[in-house]
């Protein structure tokens, strides 16, 4: 099974259910175990909200919508298919402000021309 969040990632909620619709938007802290739920038989996240404010969620055993601000002791779930983790992108090679270095051009020593050592050397002292 392959999960889009890690435990204590950072995730953006881009789906859930028609009367949670308000949730849709808001960043939420991920933390395990992992549990399915039985009610939306999905692999499902404990969750956080980042900002304290009001979360929809809906009660697995009544089925009764909740409006409050939770936290991870509230035991809210939110299934992993329908967050987005938010991860720094990994840092790049190439150094900002450079042109990148075209790649070298290989021809076969045979079609190459050889230039005498000598002028090599000329052409360095030159400089």
């Amino acid at each position: 099974m392959k999960l889009r969040c890690k435990n204590g990632d950072l995730a953006l909620v881009v789906h859930d259910e028609s009367s949670c619709a308000a949730n849709i938007g808001k960043l939420v802290r991920v933390k395990g175990p992992l549990n399915v739920n039985a009610r939306l038989r999905l692999v499902c996240w404990l969750i956080e909200p980042v900002k304290r404010e009001l979360w929809h969620w809906v009660k697995t055993k009544s089925g009764k919508i909740q409006v409050e601000v939770v936290t991870f002791a509230s035991n809210v779930e939110h299934p992993d298919a329908w967050l987005m983790p938010l991860r720094p992108s990994r840092p790049s090679l190439r150094v900002a402000g450079r042109q990148e270095r075209r790649k070298p051009n290989w021809q076969s020593a045979s079609s190459v021309a050889q230039k005498p050592r000598d002028e090599v050397v000329v052409l360095e002292e030159q400089l």
